[in-house]
């Protein structure tokens, strides 16, 4: 492949990956530098890709956003050249790194590294055996990093100190040795350690997770912080992990599970309890040992209850989990409800319904707003209209490939006519020769592949439009039938139906609160 780079004016683009390790190379260094290095070079720069939060580490590919639009953005030919600091910019996994970079380069774009001057060079099998040697070399500097780093936090743990985050109840409280941080333990809150003992006694009680988040919710009680992920609110999900801390009871528990990384992204495993780190630490008891055992006992019952084996049961109703309610973010649940005697299950806002954490109250019944939304469905986007409308572009699309594929078959036919000669000629030569004929036979199978594949082409190239013509009049016939059943069948499977939702819609949808003096009903809002 030619470089991009020796030609005048070319749009280059600069991607930025956050480093976790080294400082010098933070997202901001590394742009400044490789606009000078543009600039240098006489090059135009076009864009910026930046992937700077912390889900970007060196083997992680499903998450970088920004990388993954580069690659998107590199099939539609908006720049030439890329632009990286070095090779662990792009990745650490060796194998994703490296088909990257040929899935750049069969696009026409070029990498550089702006450190070092360098062109990412991939034509031949040396160049892609070098690439991957200091690929591999950069992961293997990573796990060694990684395993010392777990080493170290350990050895924390077995101590009894702090080995990371923060815990509802306690206080990291650094501990230094003149001017140097040697460790982080814990101190106990004694406001959050009441709150703490607060739960444990209500949950001994005969109090359900969801009763204990609505109280402490009502009361203003602060809830745990978790980041950007955190709601701000008590919530089933928050309590019932805490019940199960050990830690309460005067026990550090450290390494459960594991990270590692499958099919392109950051996934955790539990790891075996040999390997659990336990270390007693009596003075960080919260919990008195009798209410831990009492609370302890409990869930065991609760866990024999039939409905509690089933992992991961599916949503019963249409829009559970997907429409989301506009006072406060939370999910929209359905619940099962009566009017007197009649069954009548109804959609509300789960945050109120769970935690009493939202002040949308509003109710409405689901076999209602089900049959609207599929009918809003059915008359806008699975209508006949809409799907004879693409049938119709496949029938022109068809159409247009028969008549450029017409000049492809005589060249194509020939390649094959060529392959004839040369298949006979090698059995001829397999047949005469007298000593090894390995090498002989290796080039025939080769060239029969090769003729296997080619008269596949001669077919589909052969093949009258008149015959695809056919096929999308069937189609037709087939979903005319279909769509006078869809309302039913959309009725009638409601996995398949919020199937159907998910690959309608852009994202979840929003369920704004209406009140009957604005109008009563519900309205949904989504893409």
């Amino acid at each position: 492949m030619k470089s991009q780079a020796s030609q005048g004016g070319s749009r280059a683009v600069i991607y930025a990956r956050r480093s976790q390790v080294q400082q010098d190379a933070s997202v901001e260094t590394q742009v400044e530098e490789a606009t000078r290095f543009i600039a240098t070079k006489g090059w135009k720069l076009v864009d910026t890709y930046r992937d700077d939060d912390k889900n970007t580490g060196r083997r992680e590919f499903v998450k970088r956003r920004a990388f993954n639009q580069l690659i998107s953005d590199a099939t539609e030919g908006k720049f030439d050249i890329v632009v990286v600091r070095d090779k662990t910019r792009l990745g650490g996994d060796t194998a994703r790194t490296i088909l990257a970079v040929e899935g750049l380069k069969d696009e026409g774009v070029s990498v550089w590294y702006y450190i070092s001057d360098t062109l990412v060079r991939l034509d031949n099998w040396i160049e892609k055996v070098a690439f991957a040697i200091q690929s591999a070399a950069s992961e293997g500097e990573r796990d060694g990093i990684s395993s010392r780093v777990f080493e170290a936090l350990m050895v924390k743990a077995r101590s009894g100190y702090n080995a990371g985050g923060s815990c509802f109840g306690y206080d990291n409280a650094p501990i230094f040795e003149g001017s140097v941080k040697k460790r982080t333990e814990y101190k106990i809150n004694k406001r959050q350690a009441e709150i703490v003992r607060r739960i444990f006694r209500r949950y001994a009680d005969g109090d359900g997770l969801r009763s204990i988040a609505k109280g402490l919710n009502a009361e203003g009680i602060p809830a745990p912080q978790a980041g950007r992920r955190g709601t701000g609110s008590w919530s089933l999900s928050v309590i019932r992990p805490m019940l199960l801390r050990e830690r309460y009871v005067g026990r550090v528990v450290y390494g459960r599970t594991k990270k590692t990384y499958k099919k392109g992204t950051k996934v955790r495993l539990l790891r075996g309890d040999a390997d659990v780190v336990r270390a007693d630490v009596p003075h960080l008891q919260i919990v008195p040992t009798d209410l831990w055992e009492a609370v302890q006992a409990r869930f065991k019952t609760n866990e024999r209850k039939p409905w509690r084996l089933t992992p991961g049961r599916k949503p019963r109703y249409l829009l559970s989990r997907l429409a989301r309610c506009s006072a406060c973010g939370g999910p929209i649940h359905g619940k099962a409800s009566k009017r007197g005697t009649m069954r009548s299950d109804v959609y509300l806002c789960g945050y109120y319904q769970d935690r009493a954490a939202c002040k949308n109250s509003l109710r409405r019944p689901v076999a209602d707003i089900d049959a609207r939304c599929i009918g809003w469905i059915q008359d806008q986007l699975l209508c006949e209209k809409v799907v004879l409308e693409i049938l119709a572009e496949v029938r022109r699309r068809v159409a247009e490939h028969s008549k450029d594929s017409g000049a492809e078959v005589a060249p194509v036919e020939q390649r094959a006519t060529a392959l004839r000669r040369e298949i006979s000629n090698l059995v001829e030569a397999i047949a005469l020769t007298n000593g090894s004929v390995g090498e002989l036979a290796a080039k025939l199978a080769e060239r029969q592949g090769l003729l296997t594949i080619i008269e596949s082409r001669i077919s589909v190239l052969k093949a009258a439009p008149e015959v695809f013509s056919v096929e999308v009049d069937r189609l037709e016939v087939g979903v005319r039938s279909r769509l006078a059943r869809l309302n039913d069948f959309l009725k009638r499977d409601t996995e398949e139906a919020r199937k159907v939702i998910e690959s309608c819609s852009t994202g979840r949808c929003n369920s704004p609160p209406s009140r009957p003096e604005q109008g009563g009903g519900t309205r949904l809002r989504g893409r």
